[in-house]
């Protein structure tokens, strides 16, 4: 029997086994996300810009030194325009007030979750801190 999370209908996942206790990927746009939005208006104005090649979009040189015009995801997230976005995001992530600190809500399994909504949050917090400062896993830059 699927499980409901207090979303559209439409949006259900199967029953976990109690072993597979992971965070429930929810889309962000059942949710009226507004950076979700933001970025992906922005990625398809990015490709867009890589299909006309007279604009100016993300590109590199490659070895035989033509410009090789990508519009790859990743490279979509090189730009200052998703930079701006993932900004804005996190400025407003570090002041965030919780309506409910205290609530601790329910897995998929119906079990009590492990932390509260705010030790969610500080958990979250941490991360964030973690890969900025420290996070260089596979990427040159940071």
């Amino acid at each position: 029997m699927p499980i409901r999370f207090g979303a559209p209908e439409d949006y259900t996942r199967p029953e976990l086994s109690k072993k597979n206790c992971a965070p429930e990927p929810v889309d962000a746009s059942l949710f009226n996300f507004e950076y979700k939005q933001q970025l992906e208006t922005q990625y398809r104005h990015f490709v867009d810009e890589c299909n006309v090649k007279e604009a100016k979009p993300f590109y590199f040189k490659d070895v035989v030194d033509a410009d090789a015009f990508t519009d790859s995801l990743t490279s979509f997230l090189c730009t200052d325009e998703a930079m701006s976005i993932f900004a804005k995001a996190a400025e407003e992530f570090k002041s965030i007030e919780l309506k409910h600190p205290t609530f601790v809500p329910k897995r998929s399994d119906r079990e009590d979750a492990f932390y509260s909504n705010i030790e969610a949050l500080e958990h979250a917090r941490k991360f964030l801190a973690h890969a900025v400062n420290q996070g260089n896993r596979g990427t040159p830059h940071r």
